[in-house]
């Protein structure tokens, strides 16, 4: 199956923010939401990482495979310069480490985010307000 552009209708369901909904209570697109949930997913927006630029809407391929396109991308000033961006997959390749193809270009799935968020490494055990100045978080 090839996606297209025009077909883009993304919910909380490819978007990976189902979290978010509460499917008991009524809203608006309640109905739609739910039977969209019903029929499953068909592509996922996934991250990448790449070394090159890449373009919205380029196709990305595994092989000899159409897997989806690129929905954003710029460089990242936080990551030295790598590209960063979202792609809409085929659930069957929307999956972190994987390596793409964007024509002669290869680019990187993974999981967000794809910021080093600090807090991430604090040890609730190890790491106390009290030394916060004396204790260094590793990198």
């Amino acid at each position: 199956r090839t996606l297209r552009k025009t077909e883009h209708v993304l919910t909380p369901i490819e978007l990976q923010l189902q979290w978010r909904v509460v499917y008991e209570r009524e809203f608006v697109g309640a109905q739609a939401l739910r039977a969209r949930r019903a029929e499953g997913p068909k592509v996922r927006v996934t991250c990448f990482t790449s070394g090159g630029s890449v373009a919205a809407a380029q196709r990305l391929s595994l092989g000899d495979l159409d897997v989806g396109e690129v929905l954003v991308a710029c460089a990242s000033p936080t990551l030295g310069g790598l590209t960063v961006g979202s792609a809409l997959l085929d659930l069957r390749f929307a999956h972190p480490h994987l390596t793409l193809s964007a024509g002669p270009l290869a680019l990187r799935t993974c999981t967000a985010s794809l910021v080093d968020n600090q807090s991430l490494h604090v040890q609730p055990h190890k790491h106390t307000y009290a030394t916060r100045g004396t204790e260094v978080v590793a990198t």
